[in-house]
């Protein structure tokens, strides 16, 4: 229960961070568009000003991109939602500008978590790792309101797989951990992109 707990204070801390640093709305430039009114234009054979949806995935190759068979799926049942005269079989330019606009705002997310992870790591220490330390400093630089134990939490949540913090004394024999101990922890960029990816997807879907 107790970890449950820490995990929902995680996710919690780690959108408030996410919310600081990213923009999710991604705006297209003229010369973007003009791209993807190529590449749908060329799989437009027909003129109608629709493409099919089995082609979605190679156009969306073509662009630079390379999504699952599941990711398809969802971006075109997204497409539909809330109308049930929806046509899932073709897809509008304009829809397909939706499509593309979600894809090249998570790709954005992404270098700019990988930015932040930068920012956030111990210009200390010679290892890509972030510490309490230096996460709070960020923190505290961005004005965020978060309490140490927050902080804590949300370097915890992004440690879903380490082991617990282990403190051996000179005979090897474990020593009873301190309080000041949990302060220790380091985060490496793979768990960072990890806790504030988490829940990205749910964002979107609430804009």
């Amino acid at each position: 229960m107790k970890n449950q707990q820490q995990q929902s204070s995680g996710n919690t801390n780690a959108a408030q961070i996410r919310k600081k640093l990213l923009n999710n709305q991604q705006v297209l430039s003229e010369s973007q568009k003009n791209e993807i009114k190529k590449a749908f234009d060329y799989f437009d054979t027909a003129g109608s000003g629709t493409i099919e949806a089995t082609n979605l995935k190679v156009v969306l190759r073509a662009l630079g991109f390379d999504p699952t068979q599941e990711e398809i799926g969802k971006l075109i049942k997204d497409l539909g939602k809330g109308d049930v005269k929806y046509d899932a079989q073709r897809i509008d330019f304009q829809e397909f500008l939706e499509i593309m606009m979600v894809k090249m705002s998570q790709k954005d997310s992404l270098d700019d978590i990988k930015k932040a992870f930068n920012l956030f790591k111990d210009s200390n220490n010679q290892k890509k790792i972030i510490t309490f330390d230096s996460l709070k400093k960020v923190i505290q630089d961005l004005d965020e309101d978060m309490t140490d134990q927050q902080i804590l939490q949300l370097l915890k949540g992004a440690q879903s797989n380490t082991n617990e913090l282990k403190e051996m004394d000179k005979d090897g024999k474990k020593e009873k951990k301190q309080p000041e101990d949990e302060y220790k922890i380091e985060v490496s960029e793979d768990q960072f992109i990890k806790i504030l990816t988490r829940d990205l997807n749910d964002d979107k879907k609430k804009l």
